[in-house]
């Protein structure tokens, strides 16, 4: 017997027929899983509450499946449970595709709390989610500490895993998701044609490698409450991830607040190798376009190393007066910056900087060339369109002035 040999309706306002016609999204699932196949399940247009009870829960879809929504289906989320995850988490499923839904996190959730992740895919392997449109209405007056709370997209160990197409929108600065698209211990990852707002993270990949950010546009990253304490927003975070490309992306204004006005940036990359940033614009962020930081601790950092980052455009980063273009922060090391163009950000255009605070922490052995870096108009501070802080680190054929 084949793995794709089954097609299931799923209708609201169709009897249910064994195998043929369900009701529930999962109850079509439970078919697959329970016979061993893969197929197609067609959902029909509909709001399909999920409010945790029975068959309203969860779609726990197996391998070889295609769950596709046709016309305006829309999964709405009453309880804190996730939307779809893969149906085996210990030894991971492949081949799965989920697309064309609208899922929203609703205002009924009890205690106006949600903690899970919306989509949950672990150890799986040539997944496709594509042409979602995630939102929510429940109010999150405080994030939860963990950065995998009260996740949109989750892929845990996954490989070879893509997200097209989707549209994310985490909610206004007291609700939302932590984190909107988060990917975590895999490997290939295709993140593309993406539009992601409004999460306090928007796209973040830890411990990932060989993924591909392209083409995406990330936006509005809100900086949220833990515990009374403000916690920064960004566009795009990789945290010890290897040989990542990040390109082609609109990424722009992360809020902050004026008590911390530089933790908000574009591209934040902390303890990671072999990474190529290019081809970006990244414009009205709150702190810096473009920041590789060392990751670990103070004592045993976690060296930022390798990278290339050409061809972007940083245009007026630091709205609360403080930010660079480009900042390569204490321990970043053997960095190419090329053909950038750094214009009227708060303060450096490009900043290769020292550490004062950390003994040793400096950015050294990095090149800068061919950059194009122009300060921010009017400035009449002690700010260089190229801050150069080691003599280590190689500075040529950059074009730089004032307005």
């Amino acid at each position: 017997m084949s793995s794709f040999t089954k097609t299931i309706i799923v209708d609201l306002d169709h009897d249910e027929i064994e195998g043929q016609y369900y009701q529930t999204i999962e109850k079509a699932a439970k078919y697959l899983r329970d016979h061993l196949i893969g197929g197609v399940i067609i959902v029909e247009s509909g709001t399909y509450d999920f409010d945790g009870t029975g068959y309203k829960t969860t779609v726990s879809v197996p391998s070889n499946t295609t769950l596709i929504g046709r016309g305006n289906v829309v999964v709405n989320i009453k309880a804190n449970v996730s939307a779809f995850t893969n149906s085996s988490w210990a030894g991971g499923n492949k081949n799965i595709t989920i697309s064309g839904f609208k899922i929203v996190v609703s205002d009924d959730i009890n205690e106006n709390s949600y903690t899970t992740q919306l989509i949950d895919l672990r150890n799986s392997s040539n997944c496709t989610l594509e042409k979602l449109y995630i939102t929510t209405t429940n109010p999150q007056n405080e994030v939860y500490e963990n950065e995998t709370s009260n996740t949109a997209i989750y892929l845990h160990g996954d490989t070879n895993s893509t997200v097209n197409k989707c549209i994310i929108k985490g909610g206004a600065a007291s609700k939302g998701f932590r984190t909107g698209i988060f990917l975590f211990h895999g490997y290939g990852h295709n993140v593309t044609l993406n539009t992601v707002k409004e999460c306090q993270t928007n796209i973040m990949a830890s411990n990932s490698e060989r993924g591909l950010v392209k083409n995406n546009i990330i936006t509005g990253a809100i900086g949220k409450i833990y515990a009374s304490e403000w916690k920064y927003a960004l566009n795009i975070s990789l945290e010890q991830c290897k040989n990542f490309i990040i390109h082609g992306n609109q990424i722009n204004e992360t809020d902050s607040t004026p008590g911390n006005p530089t933790g908000s940036h574009g591209i934040y990359p902390s303890g990671c190798e072999g990474i190529i940033i290019s081809g970006n614009i990244v414009y009205g962020n709150h702190g810096n376009g473009i920041k590789p930081r060392y990751a670990g601790s103070d004592e045993v950092p976690v060296v930022d190393k390798n990278y290339c980052i050409t061809g972007n455009v940083c245009v007026e980063n630091g709205l609360n007066g403080e930010g660079n273009g480009i900042n390569l922060q204490g321990h970043s090391q053997r960095m190419v910056l090329f053909g950038n163009v750094c214009y009227n950000n708060a303060n450096n255009g490009i900043r290769l900087q020292i550490e004062n605070k950390v003994a040793g922490a400096r950015a050294h052995d990095n090149l800068a060339a061919g950059n194009v870096a122009i300060l921010h108009t009017g400035d009449a501070g002690d700010d260089a369109p190229i801050s150069i802080e080691d003599p280590s680190n190689c500075c040529t054929c950059n074009l730089t002035g004032k307005l």
